[in-house]
């Protein structure tokens, strides 16, 4: 028995299965154009917020490392440092931030390796 909320059991509001939870997301799209304060309305906002909760708990989801963020947004925008340069200002510690890393090694590193 599924524990997704159903016509027929609409008291039950939780996801017991994958199942469930990808049941859930195909109402939600039947819902999208449903208004606010309508009982399909409130049935969206219900099941959005159980989704959220579910998504968190199995798919959670790790914070991109800050630096690699905008590396990555100046690269699908096709920006350079220099366009930056209004909202960070220039300066060589900013510039660094946003320069992709050397992948040199040093000589003394190179002699110690070898």
């Amino acid at each position: 028995m599924s524990g997704y909320p159903t016509a027929c059991h609409p008291d039950k509001v939780y996801f017991r299965t994958d199942a469930d939870y990808r049941a859930a997301l195909t109402e939600i799209e039947t819902l999208m154009a449903a208004t606010l304060d309508s009982p399909e309305g409130e049935r969206l906002d219900l099941l959005v917020t159980l989704v959220e909760a579910y998504e968190r708990q199995h798919y959670p989801m790790d914070l991109p490392d800050p630096v690699e963020a905008i590396r990555f947004e100046m690269e699908q925008k096709g920006l350079t440092p220099k366009d930056l340069e209004p909202m960070i200002g220039r300066s060589n510690p900013a510039e660094s931030l946003i320069k992709p890393p050397h992948n040199s090694c040093s000589c003394s590193y190179g002699r110690v390796a070898a």
